[in-house]
């Protein structure tokens, strides 16, 4: 996954993407943990472990692709098997309160002020799910506020995504399939708890798409319902927001994992790895002043998702300590604080509803959110 070569004008035009005032440490990190992504991807192998997929042919994963609910072509082997990255399943819980602390306890840091969280709010209890860890397991199974979730990572789309994960009264484990759709995170369910795992059929799932995509549940119509209250934005602002907040505890066998891979280097690059459409024209780009990988966050209002491109609130944003924007979207007032550091922000709904938002790039937006482009990006 190394960065493609690009004219000066592009690359400047990423940097200052995903940068935003404070956000450098993002590039110099990338050059020392990125080459990590595709060791991983090779690791497996050397420790004798075996899982299906040959990383290049579609039909070696092993799914039921009866019904096949997206275009084939678009369903794209990763280039790793399945399983590569083992899901997180959360047993134990940190408080956010004692990181500092639990940090002076380890050698190798968990969370701290400027990292990259995803944080959920849900039945009234917070959690905060560091990017470092998303990107080292990819999907986390979890119970929070009472219910069994999933929260899903896609890192090429840089998509952090939950949901409540019970189906026909059976609560469902989910696992890495090695496959991705439109660039995106595609998992599976595993043999539910006192099934025999010999005789289950696993269901594909697009978490970015809501919904299973093959398979027995995508024969149901079975769909993902994302939660509210999610945002990506950095430790210090989430816990300064949730002083209550948790975390999930990290795998202490997975720390290399997590210190290896990193994907700042694609989010510097305008160019795609996998196939996606629909996406931004160049001409469409050039008018909006956005570049294919700008940072956005997508809310849903008015039974319609909206963009709000963060580069763009970045002007319009209140200065000093806690930057805020405020924007209308279908007369709806938001406020959004834009925390310093690359690609973040929270959102709100100044009426103090439930609000639901999904980070993503701006591709992504427009792949999975709005594939018609009938929608402004704002402000």
């Amino acid at each position: 996954m190394s960065a493609p070569s690009t004219t000066e004008r592009d690359s400047r035009q990423q940097q200052v993407t995903l940068t935003m005032r404070g956000g450098g440490w993002v590039v110099a990190l990338s050059a020392a943990l990125v080459v990590g992504v595709i060791a991983w991807g090779t690791l497996a192998p050397m420790l004798g472990k075996r899982h299906l997929g040959d990383g290049h042919t579609l039909d070696s994963y092993g799914f039921v692709l009866d019904p096949l609910l997206v275009d084939r072509n678009a369903l794209q082997p990763s280039g790793n098997a399945r399983d590569f990255l083992p899901a997180h399943d959360v047993t134990n819980i940190l408080r956010g309160s004692e990181q500092a602390v639990y940090n002076e306890g380890h050698r190798t840091r968990y969370v701290v002020s400027k990292d990259r969280v995803f944080g959920l709010v849900h039945n009234g209890e917070a959690r905060a799910y560091p990017i470092a860890l998303l990107n080292g397991h990819e999907v986390v199974n979890d119970v929070l506020g009472g219910e069994p979730i999933t929260i899903a990572y896609a890192p090429f789309c840089d998509v952090p995504i939950a949901f409540p994960r019970t189906f026909d009264g059976r609560v469902q484990l989910f696992n890495v399939s090695g496959l991705l759709y439109n660039s995106s995170l595609v998992f599976y369910d595993r043999a539910p708890e006192g099934t025999d795992p010999a005789t289950h059929v696993p269901s594909l799932w697009s978490p970015v798409l809501r919904r299973a995509i093959s398979g027995p549940f995508a024969a149901q119509g079975a769909q993902l319902v994302p939660l509210t209250g999610g945002c990506t934005t950095t430790w210090a602002d989430w816990l300064q927001a949730h002083p209550d907040t948790t975390l999930p505890e990290r795998d202490l066998g997975a720390i290399r994992r997590y210190k290896s891979i990193s994907y700042a280097r694609n989010f510097l690059s305008p160019r795609l790895d996998f196939p996606v459409t629909p996406i931004p024209s160049t001409e469409e780009l050039a008018t909006l002043k956005l570049g294919m990988k700008s940072p956005c966050v997508a809310v849903f209002l008015e039974e319609k998702w909206h963009a709000l491109s963060i580069e763009r609130m970045l002007p319009i944003s209140t200065a000093g300590i806690e930057r805020v924007a405020s924007v209308e979207v279908k007369g709806v007032m938001l406020d959004v604080v834009l925390p310093e550091g690359p690609g973040v922000a929270r959102v709100s709904r100044r009426d103090g509803q439930p609000l639901l938002s999904v980070p993503c790039l701006l591709f992504a937006y427009r792949a999975f959110f709005d594939p018609a482009g009938e929608c402004a990006i704002l402000p």
